[in-house]
Formats: C-alpha cells, sequence, structure tokens
C-alpha cells in the first residue's frame, strides 16, 4: 500500500524531482527508463469501456459493490470493491511498458497478480472462472 503525502509535500518532492510515493513499485510492475519526468497515464474510452462493462457484469449479480481509478506517474490503476470501507478485490493496472514502448497491462488479487499482458483483453482474461472462485471463498 502506497503511502499518503500532502499535496504540498508531494508538489515540492516534484520540484525538486524526487518521488513523493511508492505507488508504481507497490504495483509490483517495472518503470522504464526516463519514467521520471513521465506525465500520468489514463484508460482511454476503449479501455474505460471494456473495465465498465465487466465490472457492470459483476454489479449486476451481486459480486461487485464500488470501484476508484487512480493515477500516478507512468501508471494508472482501475481497483474493485466489494465493499466500499474495504481494501479492493482486483485492481487493473496500466503502466507503460519496460522497454519504454507501449503499455502493459497487469490484474492484480490483494498483492497476488494474476496476469500481466500486452493488450488489455487479454489481462482481463484473468477474470475467466475468477469471480464465482472468490464468492465460494468469501461464503
Amino acid at each position: 500500500m502506497s503511502k499518503v503525502v500532502s499535496l504540498d509535500d508531494f508538489r515540492r518532492a516534484e520540484k525538486q524531482g524526487t518521488r513523493a510515493d511508492t505507488t508504481t513499485k507497490s504495483a509490483g510492475l517495472k518503470l522504464a527508463k526516463g519514467a521520471k519526468g513521465r506525465i500520468s497515464l489514463c484508460f482511454d474510452r476503449s479501455e474505460f469501456s471494456k473495465l465498465m462493462s465487466l465490472y457492470s457484469r459483476q454489479v449486476a449479480l451481486g459480486h461487485w459493490k464500488d470501484y476508484a481509478l487512480d493515477t500516478a506517474p507512468g501508471l494508472a490503476l482501475f481497483s474493485i470493491y466489494r465493499h466500499a470501507s474495504e481494501r479492493p478485490i482486483y485492481a487493473v493496472a496500466k503502466a507503460v511498458h519496460p522497454s519504454g514502448r507501449g503499455r502493459q497491462y497487469a490484474v492484480f488479487q490483494g498483492p497476488k497478480r494474476l496476469k500481466v499482458a500486452d493488450t488489455l483483453a487479454d489481462a482481463l482474461r484473468a477474470f475467466d472462472g475468477r469471480v464465482g472462485e472468490w464468492m465460494s471463498m468469501t461464503n
């Protein structure tokens, strides 16, 4: 879990060229060379549509209740919650590929990395059959 940093400390660290948070390290993805000055990534419209399609199907089934979007330099996260007050049960990360070209997607279940892929569609295949498995573990 990343540490909480005040906005003033974050801005001060950005001006000094140091990192104020460790989000990318805690996500378990490698950063590309030169990622220090990189602008934040975000999910584009088609990627967000795929994520929301999966999310809405699971909400309709009663498995998922809430989601959150987070960004950091070189990283975008879509976190999925069973209850809003808990830790995310799943997180989908979009990061700069370690080669510095393109993007890399990863799916996490808590600290466990389920799948890493070069396309979002391939990464989302980690959910095939897994949601029902998670529900049986919590009941």
